[in-house]
This record gives structure tokens, sequence and C-alpha cells, in this order.
């Protein structure tokens, strides 16, 4: 039976084996996983630093997607996504002797007030669309091991939405994880009450992008969890726009990361709803002989501006105010 998740994961992993290393990592979610919030590293940029040059990182986010399939305007299900074609298509494709690890990360849109609890239909139809995305990863040539992740928390002025995340779609995610023995990686609890780490409410800064890759760092090689202690201080303005993420790694938006201090309860920022706009931020790799790439893309709002520039990006996001991520 699975363990009960500590700011961590539980289940799956190594059954106490040789340790695995994975050759391929995908990061599949919304907007968090596209790298918004993020000013000089998203966490799968971290991901590439923490795994080294020869984990290949893809990186498969789309702003504004959910996991079940019925989700509400201005979010979209994430199977509707180009993403989750390329995503498939990357693990696929990965080669013979590839050791692919998938983790996903879908939750926080779900939690929204147009798609929870509807009319009480939301848990089983999420529950039943999660167990879809999971067998759908696994049957790949690959068989890739798939990680569960309970999203990380919320803040700002829509209570309704962070209740329906923290006593809806967490459960869910809990029980679906426990009845298929899955591996589970809790990015929620480290990131509690902790709301210096999400500017708008919605999306982490680099601090909580940073933790969120320790964590599931750890998790991929079966490592004790760190405590959740950032080093790159604390909030810093929501946004951030970059290159393509492609394997030559596009260069992605920066700026400094800001200094100490939390930010007060504010209104969810905005991802936008799923559109067909510029590419995933943060899209970098290792320069050099035999960096590690990060693949794939992340869709953008299309009021972002693709390598455009910052300061307006995030005037943007902040004028439109949609609780999507």
């Amino acid at each position: 039976p699975s363990k009960k998740p500590a700011s961590g994961r539980s289940g799956g992993g190594n059954g106490g084996g040789a340790k695995r290393i994975p050759t391929h990592v995908a990061c599949v979610g919304d907007s968090i996983t596209a790298g918004f919030g993020a000013m000089t590293k998203s966490y799968a940029n971290w991901l590439i630093e923490l795994l080294g040059k020869d984990v290949k990182v893809g990186v498969f986010g789309h702003a504004g997607s959910c996991l079940t399939s019925n989700c509400k305007m201005p979010t979209a299900p994430y199977l509707q996504q180009p993403e989750y074609a390329e995503g498939t298509e990357w693990v696929a494709s990965a080669g013979d002797g590839a050791v692919v690890d998938v983790i996903i990360m879908l939750g926080t849109n779900d939690a929204a007030p147009q798609n929870w609890p509807d009319g009480g239909k939301a848990p089983a139809q999420y529950a039943k669309d999660y167990s879809e995305l999971i067998d759908h990863f696994m049957s790949l040539p690959t068989h890739p091991v798939v990680y569960m992740v309970l999203p990380p928390a919320q803040y700002g002025t829509d209570k309704a939405m962070s209740e329906s995340l923290q006593t809806g779609v967490i459960p869910v995610i809990k029980q679906v994880a426990e009845a298929r023995g899955m591996p589970l990686i809790d990015v929620n609890t480290p990131t509690l009450n902790h709301p210096d780490w999400f500017p708008d409410g919605l999306h982490p800064n680099d601090a909580g992008h940073e933790v969120i890759a320790k964590v599931m760092h750890a998790a991929l090689l079966d490592l004790p969890i760190p405590t959740p202690v950032p080093s790159t201080g604390g909030s810093s303005s929501a946004g951030g726009s970059g290159g393509k993420g492609t394997a030559d790694g596009g260069a992605g938006g920066s700026s400094p990361t800001g200094a100490g201090g939390s930010v007060g309860a504010g209104s969810p920022g905005v991802s936008g709803a799923p559109g067909s706009g510029g590419q995933a931020p943060m899209a970098a790799s290792q320069s050099g002989g035999g960096g590690c790439a990060l693949a794939g893309r992340g869709s953008q709002n299309a009021g972002w501006l693709a390598g455009g520039s910052l300061a307006f990006a995030w005037l943007l996001r902040r004028k439109e105010r949609r609780r999507t991520a």
C-alpha cells in the first residue's frame, strides 16, 4: 500500500531496489508548469540544474488547463491542448533504453468555482479523467513512471477556489494515488503558509518554483525530502516572458527576484484563458557541449508578448485578472 505523502512523495518509487535514474522527465500541467510567475527560473529550469546534463526535461504546460474533460471557460481541458499531443510524442519517442518519468501537476484550475463542485459531479469526473490520463502515458512504448502531484497552495480573495483545492481536489488526488498505488509528490504542504511565494495569489515566484523543483527532484530520485527553504529570497513580481523551449534552448526572459517580505492576499493572478499566444517562458538550456536541454513548450495567453517587454507583459497580466493557472 502507498504511504501518505509528507511534503514529498508516497507510493511507487524504487521499491527498495537499485536507485532509478531517469533519462527523460516530462512536466505536464498548466501555466505553473509553463513557467508563469518565474522571473529567472521556472521549476523546470531548476530540475535541469538539479538533475544534471544527462537528463532531458520536457515542458508541456498550457495556461488555463484543467484535468477534467468538461471544465468550463475560461479554462479548458488539457487533452484539447497541443501540449498534450506534443508531450505524448516526446515521451513515446524517447528511444530504446530510455528511463522516462512523467510528472502530472493539474488541478489548480479544476478548483475554480465554475468547475468545482459542479453540482457534486466534479470529484468523480476528476478521478475518472485523472486515471485515464495516467493510463494514457503508462501505455506508451517507453512505459514511463507517472507521478501524480498535489498542486501548490493558493492565496488571494477567491476563498472558494482555495478551499475547493484543499478540501476537494487534493483529497481526490490522494484517493486515486492510494487506489492505484501511484507515486505521489506533495508540493502543496511545503507551500502552505507562504503567500510571499505567490505574489498574485496563484503563481509561484522564483522562490516558489525553486521549492517545487527541489521537492520534485527528491521524489524522482527517492531522496530525503528537503526542508522548503528557497535560496532565491522572497517575493517577486508575477509574470515573465521568454522564447520557445526547444532542444536548442531558447533564451527566457529574466529579472531580479524581489527580496524578503510576504505579500498580502490579493485577487488570483492572470494566466489567461488557454490560447495560442507566445511560447514557454523560462525555456533555457545549459550551453556548451552536452548541455541538458529543456524541450517542449508552454502555451501562453495571447495577451502576453513572447520574448517581449517583461514590464508590459506584467502590466497586461495584472489588468486582465482571470482566475486560471
